[in-house]
Order: structure tokens, then sequence, then C-alpha cells
């Protein structure tokens, strides 16, 4: 009685069913334990929460007259006629608890435990509508055995094997998880100890051992199967993203190449005098700084002119691709061929010039006029290449090699008789 007392007094405190604190674990340890040794119950080192509620009810409170507690676990069972004391315990007064000493230990009684030989056969009425009852609530459920592995049973269920477990002495792991040895116990051995209409199916034990899946003429490990499955979604989710990057990317558009107007041509400054052949230097054109990027697009580059020397100075911006570009004067025949930038102002200037071409990532000239052409300061003859290489190579006047033209770099200088163009991109 002292230790249900105990126990009542730590629940009014608030304890917590499933967070209990560090005080009932060490404070109430050793009571609740007595009272399991006094009436028979045996416990390792978990208290169960339908245990705990018990002793908070007031079926558990000290009474002044002697009375055996017992864990009656549901209210079917309170009329069981081994639960209630025999008459010839009732009479006898040394059950009566001893009020003075909590470590004096009251009789032990066996209530619902089955003594040592229990066997089939053997009658009691209650003891057998019980079984069947939990059989008939296992066999009407249509479980699955991935259900009966984690112990995820609907409330019935989970009533009927805790009051099973309680009976026969049957020890839950944790809480109200129902380990698989439990279960097959119940279902194996508890058929065999009442009588039952239509015993539980094979098919469900087979269900609990079954770790293979028969697919087919193929026998299939779970584990494997499973592992499979997970390899093909994650393949899948890679295919997806990578699709959809590829499709973001192809969504950019191309932009446009453009001419700048004349009206929108700045004021000249002068450039710095350059060394090569002694050539003053022409005047360089500037822009802001939003207008200074140079974009290159697939088989062309933007390139930028800074022309000088005549009536035709100024910045000039165009695409040059792979179709030849030509540079000279303007035609006043419109049967003639034209060019496609026009030098005006200057006789000498022949009416196709000079040509460039973007070929192979590189940006080639060539001299088509017999008036003469030069590049930083050097002339270039009507054959006169500059060999492809990874570094720009000084002009050799008199080197022949019948390429697509002499190879320009960012900053050279064109001369075309009174102008000069310095190419940049």
């Amino acid at each position: 009685m002292q230790a249900i007392k105990r126990l009542q007094e730590l629940y009014y405190l608030k304890v917590s069913d499933n967070d209990l604190p560090k005080e009932f674990n060490y404070k109430c340890k050793n009571a609740f334990a007595d009272f399991c040794y006094n009436n028979g119950y045996e416990i390792e080192n978990n208290i169960t929460s339908r245990m705990f509620d018990y002793l908070m009810s007031d079926e558990a409170k000290p009474a002044p007259t002697p009375k055996l507690v017992t864990l009656a676990p549901t209210p079917t069972l309170a009329s069981t006629p081994t639960l209630a004391p025999t008459p010839t315990l009732a009479s006898t007064p040394t059950l009566a608890p001893t009020p003075t000493s909590m470590n004096t230990p009251d009789p032990v009684v066996q209530t619902t435990i089955p003594p040592e030989g229990f066997r089939p056969g053997q009658t009691d009425t209650e003891d057998s509508n019980f079984i069947a009852r939990m059989q008939n609530i296992l066999k009407n459920l249509n479980l699955y055995s991935a259900e009966m592995e984690t112990g995820k049973l609907d409330q019935p269920t989970l009533d009927a094997i805790v009051l099973y477990c309680e009976e026969y002495g049957l020890h839950l792991d944790k809480g109200e998880y129902i380990p698989r040895s439990i279960i097959l116990d119940i279902l194996e051995n508890g058929a065999n100890r009442a009588p039952y209409e239509q015993p539980i199916t094979e098919k469900l034990l087979e269900l609990l051992h079954k770790e293979i899946m028969v697919l087919g003429d193929f026998h299939v490990v779970m584990w494997m199967l499973l592992i499979v499955i997970v390899v093909l979604l994650f393949v899948i989710v890679l295919i997806i993203i990578l699709s959809r990057k590829t499709a973001k990317w192809n969504d950019y558009p191309i932009a446009p190449s453009y001419k700048l107007d004349e009206k929108d041509v700045p004021t000249n400054r002068e450039m710095s005098q350059m060394g090569a052949g002694g050539m003053p230097g022409p005047t360089q054109n500037t822009f802001d700084a939003d207008d200074d990027a140079t974009v290159k697009l697939g088989s062309g580059i933007n390139v930028t002119l800074n022309i000088s020397g005549g009536l035709s100075s100024g910045v000039q911006r165009v695409l040059i691709s792979s179709k030849p570009f030509i540079i000279g004067r303007p035609t006043k025949n419109k049967n003639e061929q034209g060019c496609d930038l026009a030098l005006e102002g200057d006789g000498s200037v022949s009416r196709r010039h000079v040509q460039l071409e973007y070929k192979d990532k590189q940006l080639y000239i060539k001299n088509l006029s017999s008036n003469g052409t030069s590049v930083n300061g050097q002339d270039l003859s009507d054959q006169s290449v500059l060999p492809i290489s990874d570094e720009t190579a000084p002009l050799k006047p008199g080197s022949t090699a019948n390429a697509d033209g002499f190879a320009l770099q960012r900053g050279d200088v064109i001369g075309i008789s009174g102008y000069t163009i310095q190419i940049d991109w």
C-alpha cells in the first residue's frame, strides 16, 4: 500500500505518461518494483503506461480492509474468477499489508499468469473466451506483413495483444510496439490453448516469415528490390533536372548585330603616337562605358573600326563573318559592285580596296588594290599573309603565303591611302 501511495503522489505532480522525468525513474522505481513483487508481477526496466494508469486509478488506492490488488487489464476481465481473491486467501489475516514497513513483502499471488505446466486441453472458460476474442480480431483485420512487422495495429487488436501478454507473462519491448515474436506466439501457440472453429490461416504466418518476393519465375530478395527501385528513382530525377537546365539555356536569344548612326558618333580625341614606321597614329573615337562591350556571335565577330584622316572619320561597329567585308570608295554607278564600308573624300581609295574576313576564330585582312595597304606601317602586298599561329608574328615584307590574308590582332592599325583604321573587338 505504501508503494501505491507513493506512485499516486508522483502522479498528482502532473507526471507525464509519455515523457517520464528522472524523478519518476529514480524515486518511484523501487516503489513500483515492490508493488509488482508483492502482487506476483514481473518487470524488467520499463514501466508500461497501462500499469501506471491502473496504479493511479481509484481502484488501486489503499483500503482500510485487506484487499488483493491485481492488474486487471480490461473491464471485461474484471469479473474473471481468477482475478478475484479466493475465499481462503480473503479470510487469511496474514494477507493484510503492514502499514509501518514498506519493505515487508505481501504474499505472492498469481492471478492471471498461468501456472507452470499449462497445456492445451485445460478447461478455463474465461481464458478460452479471451483467446478466441483476440484471434477473431486478428483474423478479421486483413493485416499485411509490413504492419505486423512494425507493430502498426489498430486499437482493438493492440488491446487484445496487451491483455494476452499480461496474462501469460509475455513482456513487451517498449510502449505500444508489438514485437514479431509475441505476435507469432499468439497466432501459433495461442490457437492451441482454446477451441476455435476457424484457425488462423497459414497464409498470414507465411507473410510474417516472408523475406523473398516471387516475380514470375524469379525469386527476388526484398532488400535488393528496394535498392533497385531507389536507384531508378534517382536516375529519373537526375534526367529531369538535366533536361530542364538544357531547355533553360536554349531559351536565351542571340543578340543581334547593329551599327551606329553618324548622329550617335562622339567627338574624336587625339590618340597617342604609335612607334611602328614613325607613322602618326589616327585619332580615336570614344564611347560611353555602356557601349564599349564587344559581342561575339556564332560564326562572326562584332568589330569596332576607329576611322580617322578624312570625311568618313568616326567610329563604326560592324559584324564581320565568313562572308568578305569590303572597304572602298563610294560608287556613283548603280551597276557597279559596291562596298560594305565607303571612305569618302580620297580619290586614291579603290572601289574595292580591302577585304576583311572572319574565319576559324581569326580575323584576316587581304589587299585588293594596286594603290597599296599597310598594317601597322608595313606594306601589305597582294599575296602577302601572316602565317596562322597562336601568337601574333610581325609582318615580314616579301612573305608569300597563299592563305586567307594577314591575321589581324586587336589594336592593329590599317592604312588605306590617307585613312587610318584601328580595329578592336
